[in-house]
């Protein structure tokens, strides 16, 4: 009967030992996945360190909107502008001001 009942410990053991295994791995695979938007966004940040932000200083033109159009270019990521009525396509215009002497190189 002690035999059967350290049988029984061993065997649940074995399966926790195991169950144990299998959550540390599937722990150690989601925490290493990185998002592909987060993981772009970080990219284009390393890439873009010299980069001038010129749309700041232009007179920008929206059909409608719900929010300023300032926050698109504000650097500002908890800021997002958002067309009034949410209809798509929409086109958005940026005028550079004439005394603009930087070369765009990049429209990111």
């Amino acid at each position: 009967m002690n035999e059967e009942r350290e049988g029984n410990k061993m065997k649940i053991c074995k399966k926790l030992q195991k169950l144990l295994a299998v959550v540390f791995v599937t722990t150690l695979i989601v925490t290493s996945i990185q998002m592909p938007s987060y993981a772009a966004a970080e990219e284009a940040k390393a890439e873009n360190g010299n980069l001038v932000n010129i749309a700041s200083d232009c007179i920008i033109t929206v059909p409608s909107a719900e929010r300023p159009a300032e926050n698109m270019v504000d650097g500002d990521e908890t800021t997002l502008w958002v067309q009034n009525g949410g209809q798509w396509p929409s086109t958005v215009s940026f005028q550079l001001p004439a005394d603009n002497t930087k070369r765009v190189k990049r429209l990111l």
